[in-house]
């Protein structure tokens, strides 16, 4: 009976553990919502440079991104960069989806993963 409320006990810790990582993302309709609201191109950069938020987009989500949700070039550009920064840091990042976390049809990944060590990547 010791053994199974140790095992309990950890199980609970291990899962209180990664409620605590915290992920959440500085979404894509975040950033659009912004634009719409008539945020400055200048703060919508900034905030997606602080948050911690990794933007792995395909080519046609860039193209939605530029056309239907009319994104100026470099905040797509500089979600663009969060994702090349982190392959950078770490290669397997561009294959492994097991790495990303999927909503609203992108894939994000986080600083907070990396503080818990599920990415291998820099955060400042």
């Amino acid at each position: 009976m010791g053994t199974w409320r140790g095992l309990l006990l950890g199980g609970m810790l291990l899962l209180g553990g990664c409620a605590s990582v915290g992920f959440n993302p500085l979404t894509v309709a975040e950033i659009e919502a912004m634009h719409e609201g008539g945020t400055p191109e200048v703060e919508i950069i900034e905030r997606i440079q602080t948050s911690g938020t990794i933007y792995r987009l395909n080519s046609r989500q860039v193209e939605q991104l530029q056309d239907e949700a009319e994104l100026p070039g470099p905040v797509i550009a500089a979600m663009e960069q969060t994702f090349a920064d982190a392959v950078a840091n770490n290669p397997e990042l561009a294959e492994w989806d097991r790495y990303w976390f999927r909503e609203d049809g992108y894939w994000y990944g986080t600083c907070p993963l990396a503080d818990a060590g599920v990415l291998n990547i820099a955060c400042e």
